[in-house]
């Protein structure tokens, strides 16, 4: 794997890399191609990830602004599936756990597994400037992904493009 690119749609990237600067600090849930993109542009990137193989990619590119944390599931999903809470809590709640605070990051992508669930992690961190953003929410969700509208208990849809929603924190 020589390169590896964001695997969103030319649109969806642009909305996203629009979104940060230099001096962004970016949480992510699921490691790859957005995460090495993403380190060109911005101060930092912690991002974890549950497949050993995605995180051994990222972490081979060295990029010295990059922490990629893997979390084996709780539960292995059968693959069909998002993944539920229960069968990824260590994954969905590390950065409660490493000790980050709200505020800590100005852009927050879940565009890994248990997107529901991560949504109310990125709840308990953002503040009303952070940008929350989650890929391939479809505006009508099959039955795999429906848990990805617990979103909607933290966070309102600000802009649509493409499967990547933007997200703002309900106060």
């Amino acid at each position: 794997m020589d390169t590896l690119e964001p695997f969103m749609t030319k649109e969806e990237w642009g909305m996203l890399s629009q979104s940060v600067t230099n001096r962004s600090r970016v949480l992510e849930w699921g490691s790859g191609g957005s995460t090495i993109a993403l380190a060109k542009m911005v101060h930092s990137v912690v991002s974890i990830e549950h497949t050993e193989h995605w995180a051994r990619e990222v972490r081979k590119k060295g990029l010295k602004n990059v922490t990629v944390h893997h979390v084996t599931p709780n539960r292995e999903p059968d693959g069909r599936e998002d993944g539920t809470y229960e069968q990824f809590e260590n994954y969905v709640r590390l950065p409660l756990r490493l000790g980050h605070k709200p505020g800590d990051f100005h852009v927050i992508l879940i565009d890994g597994r248990a997107r529901g669930a991560c949504s109310e992690t990125a709840a308990k961190l953002a503040i009303p400037e952070t940008m929350v953003f989650m890929h391939d929410y479809k505006a009508v969700l099959p039955p795999d992904r429906a848990s990805y509208a617990n979103c909607l208990k933290w966070f309102t849809i600000e802009n649509r493009v493409g499967s990547l929603v933007l997200l703002k924190r309900k106060m």
